[in-house]
């Protein structure tokens, strides 16, 4: 399924740019990733060694949420081309096991992996599920919070 945002992707990756404002930044990935599946998977995955921690933080929600959604395409064209050039970052990154589900949804076969290319984090699991623990934490921080407050 396509659906077109009136504007052109190159625009769009340019306004990707770390030398653009944050919130810039994530409207110009949600607009990218509105355009179709393939689209929306290759700005996650190209967002997602990030230095900024909220853009990188909401590219790897979103891929576990597409993941999740069990979303299937095949690469192709710019985006797949944009995609096939940071699929091996996100091998990096990303635990075992959502790699598999990744380049499954892909296509494409499974990379073999060696535990010293692998960041630390994604070696421990912690990359998955708990990759947006500070996230979780706030939530539930915040709930804490709001019981507190309501005595209860």
């Amino acid at each position: 399924m396509v659906r077109s945002t009136g504007v052109a992707p190159e625009r769009l990756l340019d306004l990707l740019d770390v030398a653009r404002p944050v919130r810039v930044r994530l409207a110009a990935m949600r607009l990218l990733a509105a355009r179709d599946t393939t689209w929306r998977l290759a700005v996650d995955v190209m967002l997602l060694a990030d230095p900024e921690y909220a853009v990188a933080a909401r590219a790897r929600t979103d891929l576990y949420s597409a993941l999740r959604e069990q979303v299937y395409t095949k690469p192709s064209g710019q985006a797949g081309e944009l995609l096939t050039a940071h699929l091996p970052t996100a091998d990096r990154l990303l635990a075992q096991q959502t790699v598999d589900l990744l380049h499954f949804t892909l296509g494409l076969p499974r990379p073999d992996r060696d535990q010293a290319d692998v960041e630390p984090s994604a070696r421990s699991g912690e990359a998955d599920g708990q990759g947006l623990k500070p996230v979780h934490q706030a939530r539930a921080t915040v709930a804490q919070f709001l019981q507190r407050i309501r005595g209860q």
